[in-house]
């Protein structure tokens, strides 16, 4: 199918080896369900992409046109992930716990406008239900300061639960949020939060807010099955943060309504 311009295939098993060349292809979701030894995307035209799977010993992508990009793929120890001649990038959606594929990707990219970051720490049941914390999964922190340097044009950032609970590990562990510090072009922030202590989760959007000051709209979102009760969270928060914000419940999926996916 030489002249395909759209291609979705989404939980595949069995996939060893994807090898995808193409001068037509514009739009690609490749989701593989087991991880496969390598995964070559040669796409020059190819402005939208997503990737969902289990990181393959191999990934190599080459799309010098793309603008929107959605990687949620855990990084193994070991695994060569190669990310070439993209340096046009609007939008950017990431999770996984290792980041050396991001900040190469972010300092590569200053024209970002959007960007969601996450760690995938957070196990959800199929009817979205929170089970708790997966095991073994290192809560590290993206380099903030570097995203702030790197892309002056990126105005909206949006935050999910599993790096929403890592920014709380290393404020109760530190006392400190250094990774957000006078941030002028951020005007949009989403968080998405499971709210295991309430104090703790005041107190990292205290910060936050702090540290931003140019920042015009809030969005927060509150998993359903959370410990603390959702309504009382909110009703704190509207009496300690003292900036109006948008607020809602998640379960299943989580709010992506500003990005292009």
């Amino acid at each position: 199918m030489p002249a395909l311009t759209m291609l979705a295939v989404v939980s595949v098993f069995g996939v060893e080896e994807a090898k995808i060349t193409s001068e037509h292809m514009q739009v690609m979701c490749l989701g593989l369900s087991t991880k496969a030894k390598t995964v070559e995307l040669n796409l020059p035209n190819v402005h939208k992409l997503q990737l969902k799977m289990s990181c393959p010993d191999s990934l190599s992508v080459s799309a010098p046109s793309l603008a929107y990009v959605a990687v949620c793929m855990e990084k193994r120890e070991g695994a060569v992930v190669e990310f070439e001649r993209i340096s046009n990038l609007k939008e950017l959606l990431f999770g996984a716990s290792h980041f050396f594929t991001l900040t190469k990707l972010i300092r590569n990219n200053p024209l970002l406008e959007k960007v969601f970051l996450d760690v995938p720490c957070i196990a959800l049941g199929d009817d979205g239900k929170w089970e708790g914390l997966l095991p073994d999964v290192p809560l590290m922190t993206p380099d903030i300061k570097e995203l702030e340097a790197s892309c002056p044009c990126l105005h909206t950032l949006s935050i999910g639960p599993g790096l929403w609970h890592s920014l709380e590990d290393g404020f109760e562990n530190k006392h400190e949020l250094a990774m957000f510090n006078k941030w002028p072009s951020l005007k949009h922030l989403i968080v998405h939060m499971v709210v295991q202590k309430m104090d703790t989760c005041l107190s990292v959007l205290r910060l936050i807010f702090a540290a931003v000051p140019s920042l015009e709209t809030l969005e927060i979102y509150v998993h359903a099955d959370s410990p603390v009760d959702v309504e009382q969270f909110l009703l704190a928060c509207d009496q300690h943060i003292h900036f109006s914000f948008r607020s809602g419940k998640w379960k299943k999926g989580l709010n992506f309504s500003c990005f292009s996916f």
